[in-house]
């Protein structure tokens, strides 16, 4: 992904959190990274309509990034990418593409695309 660094794209998902609770839950289950705010300026949307961009004064838009100072460290045939994560991740990336009816295989395709630190060839993904 693209860490928060300046003009980087980062593919990813806008949810609400209902409460305050919710986003201190999130905090804990994302306590390896960093949350920071993005400008509601700084979101394209693949689907829906300008009324439904979070705009700063309703909403608050945060991503997880990592911490400047993270040792960043590829996975190894000892360490590997967790399989199952790489599936939830590919899987919400294709039923996203379903559920807003996005050109076929763009969201994922660009998730995909926009992961680092995974084995994969450009080849392999166009396939």
């Amino acid at each position: 992904g693209g860490g928060g660094a300046s003009g980087v794209d980062t593919n990813g998902v806008v949810f609400e959190l209902a409460s305050a609770a919710d986003v201190n839950d999130t905090d804990a289950r994302e306590s390896y990274y960093c949350r920071v705010l993005v400008a509601p300026t700084r979101l394209t949307l693949l689907a829906g309509t300008a009324a439904e961009r979070p705009s700063a004064r309703d909403s608050q838009v945060w991503m997880y990034v990592l911490p400047a100072n993270a040792q960043r460290v590829p996975p190894t045939a000892r360490y590997p990418l967790v399989q199952s994560y790489v599936d939830l991740c590919l899987d919400g990336a294709l039923e996203l593409e379903q559920r807003y009816a996005l050109a076929p295989t763009s969201f994922a395709r660009a998730f995909v695309r926009s992961t680092s630190t995974w084995p994969y060839t450009a080849a392999a993904a166009a396939a």
